[in-house]
């Protein structure tokens, strides 16, 4: 539940991190990377990354004619924290990614008018 809960936020965040940052003439095609970056590096190799986790902690396989089936017994403690590690891991680099961003981006010419007037008024 709390990993859904991130999901969700980080999802919002992003999306005004892109209107705030973005160009309002490039917000569309801002807009439009990210949902391509979303699906290419989380909606389509995510599948195949938790299957492997899954295939993994498999400790009992169905073998039918010497061809390989379905897993019979998984290994639970393997199994969730393959998954655990993954998730957190995932999540330590998009912070990493997020810092990166928030300390290679250049301030704004509007956040130095707004320390300007503020140093002004004082």
């Amino acid at each position: 539940l709390l990993l859904v809960w991130k999901a969700v936020v980080s999802t919002q965040s992003t999306g005004i991190i892109y209107q705030r940052v973005v160009a309002e003439v490039d917000r569309t095609a801002a807009q439009g990377f990210r949902q391509f970056a979303t699906r290419a590096f989380g909606t389509l190799p995510s599948p195949l990354i938790y299957g492997l986790i899954l295939d993994y902690s498999c400790s009992v396989w169905r073998e039918t004619d010497e061809v390989q089936g379905n897993c019979w017994i998984y290994d639970i403690d393997w199994l969730v924290n393959g998954y655990a590690i993954m998730s957190v891991g995932l999540q330590i680099l998009s912070a990493i990614c997020y810092f990166l961003c928030w300390w290679f981006y250049p301030d704004t010419p509007a956040k130095s008018a707004d320390v300007t007037t503020t140093n002004q008024i004082e």
